[in-house]
């Protein structure tokens, strides 16, 4: 009987404390919910933003003619807000968005025939992905181990805003194997890391990227018969031969 009725006051007591301290600390529990309801609307808004800037930029890419051969200034700004709104958001979101580009790229690649018309819509998918280019940075690394043809374009896009020269065999080896489009691409950042103030400090691993894209651009496996790989080509030995320590081992090689 003095258990049960021990368990009965029990029972009839921890709802009142609970009452009695939710009633004393109303203020803490207050911006407690709050708070987290502001840091779920920030995410939100994050995201939204980080989707407004992606489009913007395809936008612009969808008005832009023949093929880039590099991030254009409003990218790099808008890389650089979207790297800072990603920091206020679920790293999930930025992962999620890589993957919808991804696949974007593939199903334009193909649904659409070969031509122009299909070059300027995976163009205009491109800038989206440079456009997440620093934010993908954590991931980059995942993008570029990937099955998926999409998702290492993504981390290519990444390299051409913000190039990690551990990554220049990678690009050289994408160059080779991958198709057309990721191809040309994957050299555009090798271009820009040849333009980069940094390129003295990495002659060798540049050097090396450019006797191996001289050697496909005159192989008949290669892309010698690719007016825009070819083309791209040329610009890699110019700013190749604009570099001191990496002319010197090109005439060495």
């Amino acid at each position: 009987m003095v258990k049960a009725i021990a368990d009965l006051v029990a029972a009839v007591a921890w709802p009142g404390v609970v009452l009695i301290l939710a009633y004393m600390f109303r203020d803490q529990v207050a911006k407690f919910i709050n708070d987290a309801k502001l840091l779920k609307f920030g995410a939100m808004s994050a995201e939204r933003q980080v989707r407004e800037e992606v489009d913007r930029s395809g936008k612009e890419a969808e008005a832009a003619e023949g093929r880039s051969d590099g991030p254009t200034s409003n990218e790099l700004v808008r890389a650089g807000v979207v790297e800072r709104l990603a920091e206020n958001s679920d790293s999930a979101v930025i992962r999620g968005q890589a993957r919808e580009l991804g696949e974007e790229y593939e199903r334009v690649r193909g649904s659409l025939p070969s031509g122009d018309d299909r070059t300027r819509a995976m163009e205009v998918v491109v800038s989206k992905m440079r456009t997440i280019g620093r934010a993908v940075i954590p991931v980059r690394y995942d993008l570029s181990a990937s099955n998926s043809p999409g998702e290492r374009l993504a981390a290519i896009a990444s390299l051409q805003v913000a190039l990690d020269y551990d990554f220049i065999p990678w690009l050289t080896d994408r160059a080779e194997t991958e198709r057309p489009f990721i191809s040309y691409h994957a050299m555009v950042a090798i271009l820009g890391g040849l333009r980069d103030p940094a390129a003295p400090r990495h002659a060798e691993e540049l050097a090396s990227s450019v006797l191996r894209l001289r050697t496909l651009g005159r192989e008949s496996r290669g892309f010698q018969r690719d007016p825009s790989r070819v083309h791209l080509l040329r610009a890699i030995e110019g700013a190749a031969g604009t570099v001191r320590e990496i002319s010197d081992l090109l005439a060495a090689g």
